[in-house]
């Protein structure tokens, strides 16, 4: 278990996705769809027991003949696990091998709580019984942080917790997991021995976050910013009911003049079953260096995402959205554009999880709505386009300090999209050797590999690596009036250090090179990116 937390922790702690060329659309569906990492560093049977065995029976050295299980009829899966030791003698290992291998099996069975017991009886004949509990939360105790709290959504998913007679280990998984996913509340789970048969009591101690402010620097830009950028977030946890995070997000150029962003997103729960509704706007202006186009741009978006599937290993999101951008000669990306889109999205984002190898993957629709006010400028961009992004993500642990991670990433239309909707290479997801969006297209496909070490086991700096990686982009810029069909494609490696103090402090240098020119006479000299992150809690 404290290997798979190991690998879980470091497969888990880049998971950059989104290639976004601006702020005012980072938590848009089409470039961040969530995909919730798997619970391999917080599940049973660390955190919370799920079995009790026991041998009471004298050993002998006849040879087990038959097993017959009393208290209930348990799953195929264990009843086969059991009858492979048919003939095996009835001695002491012999008989903890097999309630070793009753466990495993439960364990891929559909029951979450189970006690396995070898009765004390005359195996003589070589007849054996075992008597197998299936169990049940029986009820549910909220300690820690509980005075004065409304608690109503933890109370609602304990109450799912509850109905089931035994507990299915979808229902524990979905629901305890659920409870950990509240925003800003971090649980930890024990069991007691409940007073009805079968029955368990599932301790929560409950420890609620307080509000959190986050200060940030990047140099990365686009070619329309200078000298890097500032960012500001803060985050308020259950301010209008229990369940609720509030995002107030800022952010500028360094001097303050060629960009500044203000943000809100607000989340909700729907119902008890994982459910949330996000609201969100922006407001964004920008004078790119060197010119005297002044420009702004407001967003605003809503958005409905269900868990289908919550588990420790496994995940799937379904998600649906209806947002919009009206831009009055505003910077988006490399491109200064005056529009007006509204878009409709759905999309499905998948996460699984062994402890040693990490998978996850998005996909979503997005289609262009010509209602309340749409504009581009014709024949440059469509109002009614569509469009299909594609991101998917392995990452293997190697040992217990190394991981190979791989990232790809693609959109695919016919249509000439808005510049807000195009498809950004260049930058610290695709294109590191680059500036940040150097390409705007309409469709295209990138990937990234890299490789991490961790230098220290363990420590507060023990999040800290070392990495090296390539990328690879090839975009088409579709055509538009007397502009021909284009396609670019670009290419970089290099290497860097990500320190890294508890989740407080991070520090990132980089270095990369570009090794494949998007065009001709694009200078080839190396990059060097820094940008750090500090974390505060009140």
């Amino acid at each position: 278990m404290r290997y798979a937390v190991m690998a879980a922790a470091l497969l888990w702690s880049w998971t950059a996705f989104a290639q976004t060329s601006t702020p005012i659309d980072r938590n848009r569906l089409d470039r961040d769809q969530p995909v919730t990492a798997p619970d391999d560093n917080r599940q049973p049977p660390a955190a919370l027991p799920n079995s009790a065995t026991r041998i009471d029976a004298a050993a002998t050295g006849v040879p087990i003949r038959s097993i017959r299980f009393e208290g209930t009829q348990v799953p195929q899966i264990v009843a086969a696990a059991a009858g492979k030791f048919i003939g095996s003698p009835a001695d002491r290992p012999a008989l903890q091998r097999l309630v070793d291998a009753m466990t495993a099996a439960y364990g891929r069975s559909a029951v979450a709580l189970f006690t396995i017991v070898v009765p004390d009886q005359d195996l003589s004949s070589g007849d054996l019984r075992v008597a197998v509990a299936e169990g049940h939360v029986e009820a549910v105790i909220l300690t820690g942080e509980v005075e004065g709290r409304p608690l109503t959504l933890v109370k609602a998913y304990a109450d799912r917790l509850t109905r089931e007679r035994p507990t299915s280990r979808r229902t524990l998984e979905r629901y305890l997991s659920l409870i950990r996913d509240i925003p800003g509340l971090k649980v930890d789970a024990s069991l007691q021995s409940g007073q009805g048969k079968g029955g368990v009591r599932l301790i929560l101690k409950l420890d609620y976050g307080k509000p959190t402010l986050t200060f940030g620097f990047d140099n990365r830009t686009t070619t329309l910013v200078r000298d890097g950028q500032v960012q500001a977030t803060a985050r308020l946890y259950g301010g209008l009911r229990d369940g609720d995070s509030t995002e107030l997000a800022v952010a500028s150029a360094v001097d303050l003049r060629d960009y500044r962003y203000i943000g809100l997103t607000h989340s909700t729960p729907v119902g008890a079953d994982g459910m949330r509704l996000s609201l969100s706007g922006g407001y964004l202006e920008t004078r790119p260096e060197n010119s005297l186009i002044r420009g702004k741009a407001k967003t605003a978006g809503i958005t409905l995402s269900w868990p289908v599937i919550r588990a420790y290993k496994r995940n799937l999101t379904l998600s649906a959205a209806i947002d919009g951008i009206d831009s009055d000669n505003a910077a988006l990306g490399s491109l200064i554009a005056s529009e007006r889109t509204r878009a409709a999205r759905v999309a499905a984002g998948y996460g699984q999880s062994t402890g040693r190898l990490s998978l996850s993957g998005s996909a979503s629709i997005s289609k262009g709505l010509d209602i309340v006010g749409a504009r581009v400028d014709a024949p440059f961009a469509e109002t009614d386009f569509l469009k299909v992004n594609l991101r998917a993500g392995a990452d293997r642990a190697i040992g217990r300090r190394a991981a190979i991670r791989l990232r790809g990433s693609g959109q695919w239309s016919r249509d000439r999209l808005p510049a807000a909707e195009r498809f950004s290479v260049g930058g610290p997801d695709f294109g590191r050797g680059f500036e940040n969006a150097l390409i705007n297209a309409d469709r295209g496909v990138a990937g990234l590999a890299e490789l991490a070490w961790r230098p220290l086991p363990k420590g507060n700096l023990a999040g800290t690596e070392l990495y090296g990686f390539a990328d690879m982009a090839k975009v088409t810029i579709l055509q538009r009036g007397p502009f021909p069909r284009t396609g670019f494609t670009l290419g970089s490696a290099g290497g860097g250090i990500r320190f890294a103090l508890k989740d407080k402090v991070r520090l990132d240098l980089e270095a990369a090179r570009p090794f494949n020119d998007p065009y001709p006479g694009y200078d080839r000299r190396w990059r060097f990116s820094i940008g750090w992150k500090l974390s505060l809690r009140s």
